[in-house]
């Protein structure tokens, strides 16, 4: 028997590398007489951040009483639980929060290199996850504690915005700004579950679970050679993808000349709704 954590490294660290999902595990309203770790609304959050935090691409979400329709002897009102709070909070507060950061980079802290102190075990393991380009961690507290977080696995050359975030409701309570470097405690504001979020303030992330997109640009400064071919800019979109958005791109001369140096570039890139694919604009030479 393993926790979902545990087989969530498991399945991350198989070869070849393929995308692994949470299938099917507790539901909500499942075995609450059992006690801890019935189909709670705490399990259920618990269950969604140890696999997404823990390698797993993504999260399927069960109702006890919804899954058989009322056939079988399930619930036979079971339209009176499609407003759980696993469906109504959970699932839509976890995407917002992942929607808000680069996710796909995330890789998972399984060394416990970036989370040093207060990690825990079993049910009560606090997972943590970091950007593979350091501009973001994320650690979820199933359960008070403090933990310790080596602040020099954040991007940058200066300081980090922290954060609390929500998981029952998707608010999100600045912290502070702190250096990158050396390591920091952190202990949540109340005795409820919450997601420490831990961002290089370089970037200029909007609060985790924004809707609000970002648009930048890949990487800070692009370099090439005078006889290449050109420059294979990348620009990117975090935050909320709920809405379209769009971004004019335009060159301008520094110590290179357009015309004799490079091909002048303006054009607008456009993102429709759901849309959190990168694009690339190219700069000839």
């Amino acid at each position: 028997t393993w926790f979902v954590w545990e087989k969530s490294y498991m399945d991350y660290n198989l070869t070849p590398t393929r995308p692994i999902f949470l299938v099917e595990t507790c539901y909500e309203n499942m075995h609450l007489d059992w006690g801890e770790p019935g189909g709670t609304p705490l399990h259920m959050r618990r269950q969604a951040y140890h696999s997404v935090l823990s390698g797993s691409t993504g999260h399927f979400y069960g109702n006890a009483p919804v899954w058989s329709f009322g056939a079988e002897g399930g619930d036979p009102v079971w339209t009176d639980n499609l407003d759980d709070p696993g469906a109504a909070t959970l699932l839509p507060n976890l995407r917002r929060l992942f929607d808000s950061r680069p996710w796909h980079l995330l890789v998972p802290d399984q060394d416990h290199t970036v989370l040093t102190a207060g990690y825990g075990d079993g049910f009560d393991y606090a997972p943590a996850a970091r950007a593979g380009d350091g501009s973001t961690i994320m650690a979820y507290l199933p359960s008070p504690r403090t933990v310790t977080i080596d602040m020099g696995r954040v991007s940058g050359s200066a300081d980090a915005d922290g954060w609390w975030y929500n998981p029952r409701d998707g608010g999100a309570q600045y912290i502070g700004l702190f250096p990158n470097s050396l390591t920091r405690e952190f202990t949540p504001p109340d005795s409820e579950d919450w997601v420490l979020v831990i961002d290089d303030a370089s970037r200029g992330f909007s609060e985790p679970g924004s809707r609000a997109a970002l648009v930048q640009l890949g990487a800070t400064q692009y370099r090439v050679n005078e006889n290449g071919a050109g420059a294979t800019i990348t620009v990117t979109r975090t935050g909320g993808t709920e809405e379209a958005a769009g971004v004019r791109v335009a060159t301008s001369d520094g110590t290179a000349l357009s015309g004799s140096d490079y091909a002048a570039v303006s054009e607008t890139l456009a993102w429709a709704s759901g849309d959190g694919a990168a694009r690339t604009v190219t700069v000839a030479l």
